[in-house]
């Protein structure tokens, strides 16, 4: 008898092995979905650090041509007021005129000096770039924390005056600010600087500084209760119950720009530089104390840098806008009078943009004499309109302001005296702090043809053009920063291709001929 075998019959083993059959093939096919899974992750994650590898040398860039930008407007700002300090331009052949000229714009800030132009701020640069500059100096703005004076009548007079702004700023859009919507606003500004800052502020809040008026009077520390949070940034707003982004940085409606709030109000305009804190002399009873007195007797001493005040929350009358002149003036004085004033004041872009018509006339004429006799007559008419001196345009003084409308358009004022003086005691005719922002923009690749610039990042920085004893020198309140500007590119900004680059061209053959 044969030994039992446990080895399966050959018709089992076949058997067993069609039960087997395409396992293969399946693990092939999952290690295959592995793999792609894998390179397509790899992929995927390659993609998204070259995006931010892109992403971050193109803000690098971008930024670095701000800072140059900046930097430009800076030089344009300290220039405008050394002419003061140096007598103005002192070289052969300059006219009386001219130098007055100089004068009057290192002496108060409008619409003459170079910095409120902005294609005169335009950097030179090549390639598909666009920049566009702006410096807007903040003393045109109301002075939000002039809400908070020591004075309690100061402080509902200035309460009135935003009350005025929110009530007008926004009037017929969708984000108009009636008076009990401009009442809330105010009034939950006031619970924020008091500390009441409900759900929004579940940290508490560090004590500011005080200033040195306070400092010398307060000799016991105040309670937490007691003490101020006054807003460091106007952004704060944004936090209130009622305000909207929109309403800080503006909004397009039936395509019409409407500026926001940081457009008309402040916090920069009323500042103090502090003194170094008296640091104690350890060696002060040392028997080394008469001669280090002697010593320092006969050397010089350093003292620190004593900076001239700003306008102490003053609004610049030749730069002020519409709304921040009728929250600021009483119901007393119409608003077409306050017209009047900006319209006195735009006399001078009128004028320049004359001289320049006359001068490309002049130009065009002097090619051969058939042309130049007929256009004599009238280059002649456009020459004079070119003299006429626009200087007289700007206000030197708040209180000349209604003699200067009155000789212009005739117009006398209707109300009081008392009234005038209280209006123009709110005023000055310069600017010590300016925001200075920079557009940077470009075409997309595949919009080529498109015509305006539409990609494009916005910057911004405040400085503070402080004067001392020593001379002018700038003083960074806020850190360059990008920012969300709602301004469309050809409409808003005026950025028209072809005018930009003919502005390029003629900056740069300016350069070169001064170079």
């Amino acid at each position: 008898m044969a030994p039992f075998s446990h080895r399966p019959h050959r018709c089992q083993r076949e058997h067993s092995r069609r039960g087997e059959r395409g396992a293969s093939l399946l693990l092939s096919l999952l290690v295959l979905m592995v793999l792609l899974v894998v390179v397509a992750q790899v992929k995927y994650m390659a993609v998204v650090e070259m995006d931010h590898v892109a992403a971050y040398v193109e803000g690098t860039r971008y930024r670095r041509l701000a800072e140059a930008a900046v930097q430009d407007a800076v030089a344009t700002l300290l220039m405008d007021v050394e002419r003061d300090a140096t007598g103005g331009d002192t070289a052969e052949g300059i006219e009386e005129e001219e130098a007055a000229s100089e004068d009057l714009t290192a002496s108060t800030d409008s619409k003459l000096d170079e910095w409120a132009h902005s294609e005169s701020l335009i950097p030179v640069m090549g390639g598909d770039l666009h920049i566009v500059v702006e410096v807007v100096d903040e003393d045109r703005k109301i002075n939000l924390l002039g809400m908070f004076a020591e004075d309690e009548s100061e402080r509902e007079r200035r309460r009135e005056m935003l009350m005025r702004l929110l009530d007008e700023v926004f009037e017929g859009t969708s984000n108009d600010f009636g008076i009990p919507e401009a009442d809330f606003v105010l009034s939950g500004l006031e619970d924020w600087v008091e500390g009441n800052r409900g759900y929004v502020d579940p940290v508490p809040t560090p004590v500011l500084k005080k200033t040195n008026a306070q400092d010398e009077l307060q000799e016991e520390p105040s309670s937490f209760e007691d003490e101020q949070h006054l807003p460091l940034t106007l952004l704060e707003l944004s936090m209130l119950e009622g305000v909207a982004p929109v309403h800080l940085y503006g909004f397009i409606e039936e395509e019409v720009f409407f500026p926001g709030l940081l457009e008309y109000l402040t916090i920069w305009t009323h500042l103090e530089l502090k003194p170094e804190p008296v640091e104690e002399d350890p060696f002060a009873q040392s028997p080394f104390e008469v001669a280090d007195a002697e010593e320092e007797e006969g050397g010089t001493s350093e003292e620190g840098t004593t900076a001239n005040p700003t306008n102490d929350g003053l609004v610049n009358l030749n730069t002020a806008p519409l709304a921040v002149l009728r929250a600021m003036a009483a119901d007393e004085i119409p608003t077409s009078y306050l017209e009047k004033i900006v319209e006195f004041r735009k006399k001078i872009d009128e004028y320049e943009a004359l001289g320049e018509e006359a001068s490309s006339l002049l130009n065009s004429f002097g090619g051969g004499s058939d042309t130049e006799t007929a256009g004599e007559e009238g280059s002649e008419s456009m020459v004079e309109e070119e003299d006429e001196d626009i200087t007289r345009f700007v206000f030197e003084d708040p209180n000349n302001l209604w003699e200067k409308i009155q000789d212009e358009f005739g117009i006398e004022p209707t109300f009081d005296s008392p009234i005038q003086n209280d209006f123009t005691s709110l005023f000055t005719t310069s600017s010590q702090v300016f925001t200075i922002r920079v557009l940077i923009a470009e075409h997309m690749p595949d919009e080529e043809e498109s015509g305006a610039p539409i990609r494009r990042q916005s910057f911004r920085t405040v400085v503070w053009r402080m004067g001392s004893s020593e001379g002018h020198s700038m003083v960074t309140l806020r850190p360059l920063q990008a920012y969300w500007d709602p301004r469309r590119m050809a409409v808003d900004y005026g950025l028209d291709p072809e005018e930009y680059e003919e502005a390029q061209r003629q900056a740069m053959e300016d350069d070169y001929w001064n170079g």
